[in-house]
């Protein structure tokens, strides 16, 4: 009786712990009903801790129908500016890179000789009117004597021949002087149109010749407004017809260096489809005053055909793929995840537009899928992203 009174009190007052390393789970469990403890649960049996995730909730919501792709800035009108005669560049009135409107005055020629010629040309017209009322004079005389029977016929057809004559070389010295008014305009070269000029490739005292087709005094592109070109799948054409003529087809660009974006209507579709590529280029006209946009840029660019108003959205995170489709973790009345099978129509930004899946209000997760599985139960942390899906 002593030996199980200590035995009894060294299982209930003493350092088991040694022994019990190794021993057969009974004589551990034995032991510690001795001493009035409970058995560790086994870590199999043990409830997994929560997952922590970040949630959202499916919304209806207007999304764009969009087709995303490179665009490149062009500009509306480029034309090279030559001179349409011979001349020396006596005057430089534009900078280079300068803005410019319509009919500026860019570069002046030397117009002296052009002077000289029109006032010889002035002098001659004056010259053939003298002649050409002398010439009436004396045809009055004529007819007055063939009146009286006083003179021959051929004189008086003679004197009408006269007054023809220098009545058609008059006519020719007057249109020779508009011509050479017209060349001495030619003398000016201004801006066709309002626009941005490149750097001029001419200096003062540098002669220019009309006929010199490469000889381009410099460039000038139309910056507002100004395109944005796009190009797009061939088999979008159907769609971007019935978005023309439903007035709502548009592209939409970022501003370089910001987050703001402009907008205009497609105003030029290509008339073929390169067969290279089989895309077709799509222009808009797009507002630069402020010259934000430049020629060449290459940019993100977003095609929106139309707007779908009642659109089943969820943030794009939250569409998960597997061997059978694609589906969503909804979290339900007791916070776990359930998988919800989905179909997704399309992506339109941060977002997954649904065409069958759960209904609006419905809250999924965004982020901690990775552990999840179907009833797993979850911890619900703050989330912006879903803050941003109930908008």
């Amino acid at each position: 009786m002593a030996v199980l009174a200590v035995g009894f009190a060294w299982l209930r007052f003493g350092d088991l712990g040694p022994w019990l390393d190794g021993a057969p789970p009974w004589v551990r469990e034995a032991a510690l009903l001795v001493r009035g403890e409970t058995p560790a649960e086994p870590e199999a049996a043990r409830a997994p801790a929560p997952v922590p995730v970040q949630v959202a909730q499916v919304a209806i919501r207007s999304v764009p129908v969009e087709f995303r792709s490179v665009g490149t800035v062009e500009a509306v009108e480029t034309v090279a500016i030559r001179s349409r005669v011979d001349g020396v560049v006596e005057k430089i009135l534009v900078a280079d890179g300068a803005r410019v409107k319509a009919g500026d005055l860019l570069v002046e020629l030397d117009s002296r000789p052009i002077e000289a010629q029109i006032d010889q040309q002035e002098a001659n017209i004056r010259r053939d009117r003298a002649q050409l009322e002398n010439a009436k004079v004396i045809l009055g005389r004529a007819q007055d004597l063939a009146q009286r029977g006083a003179t021959a016929q051929q004189s008086l057809d003679d004197a009408r021949t006269q007054v023809a004559s220098l009545t058609a070389g008059l006519a020719a010295s007057e249109a020779q002087l508009r011509a050479l008014q017209l060349e001495r305009s030619f003398h000016r070269v201004t801006a066709p149109f309002d626009g941005r000029i490149g750097r001029l490739t001419v200096s003062l005292g540098a002669i220019v010749r009309g006929s010199d087709t490469g000889g381009t005094i410099a460039t000038l592109n139309q910056v507002d407004p100004i395109y944005v070109a796009v190009g797009i799948p061939q088999n979008l054409l159907g769609e971007l017809s019935q978005a023309l003529q439903a007035g709502t087809a548009r592209i939409e660009v970022p501003l370089p260096g910001s987050t703001e974006t402009r907008t205009g209507p497609v105003t030029m579709v290509e008339n073929q489809v390169e067969r290279g590529t089989g895309l077709v280029t799509v222009r808009a006209r797009i507002k630069n005053d402020d010259q934000r946009l430049w020629p060449g840029t290459v940019l993100d660019a977003r095609l929106i055909l139309r707007d779908d108003p009642d659109a089943l959205v969820v943030p794009s995170g939250a569409v998960q793929i597997s061997q059978t489709g694609s589906f969503l973790f909804v979290i339900d009345q007791d916070q776990k995840a359930r998988v919800q099978p989905v179909q997704v129509d399309r992506t339109a930004g941060d977002y997954a537009v649904l065409t069958s899946g759960p209904p609006a209000g419905t809250t999924v997760v965004t982020e901690g899928q990775i552990r999840l599985t179907d009833g797993a139960a979850v911890h619900i942390e703050d989330s912006q992203q879903g803050l941003e899906a109930r908008l």
